[in-house]
């Protein structure tokens, strides 16, 4: 993860996070920032589970500014079941703390996730929201998530719709 930092001559660019792969997560998708300055994200691999040949399947992660820079701090690691695996979605901030996004893969039809993710102790629990079968209602959900003023969550699959490779955008209200 980087910055570009305005200068005389243009941009300079400082590195606030390096992904080592593995655990910590790999490939990083866009970024949500909360109002104390805390980044969140997700990668499209690493995490402690096993997926597309051993790369992991995907973590929703935490960077959370210090002194010396950004710590990381993994929230969600993807592929425990049908939890969905591949998140690519920004990560949408919801009230009372809960997360939301998508996998674009997995689920009970393998056809991707919009999920939420909600405090509990120090961690979260997942609840999937949504599985996508490929179908009438799309699949393989991608791009970011969007929220209207009454709270209601908008995004787009890549599949499915009036035939299979057209796509559709949906709404879910929490």
């Amino acid at each position: 993860m980087f910055k570009l930092v305005p200068s005389a001559s243009g941009y300079s660019k400082s590195v606030l996070y390096k992904f080592r792969g593995g655990d910590d997560g790999s490939v990083p998708d866009s970024l949500t920032i909360d109002a104390a300055g805390a980044l969140y994200g997700v990668t499209d691999f690493g995490g402690g589970t096993t997926c597309a040949a051993g790369y992991g399947c995907g973590i929703l992660f935490k960077l959370t500014p210090s002194a010396s820079g950004f710590s990381e701090r993994v929230l969600w690691s993807f592929g425990k079941g049908t939890d969905g695996y591949y998140p690519q979605s920004n990560v949408f901030l919801g009230p009372r703390g809960k997360l939301y996004g998508t996998a674009w893969q997995g689920g009970t039809h393998y056809a991707g996730t919009l999920y939420e993710l909600v405090p509990a102790g120090s961690g979260y629990t997942e609840k999937v929201l949504i599985n996508y079968d490929g179908g009438v209602d799309g699949g393989d959900p991608r791009g970011n998530l969007i929220a209207d003023v009454k709270g209601r969550i908008f995004g787009t699959t890549y599949v499915g719709g009036s035939s299979q490779f057209d796509g559709t955008v949906f709404r879910f209200t929490p």
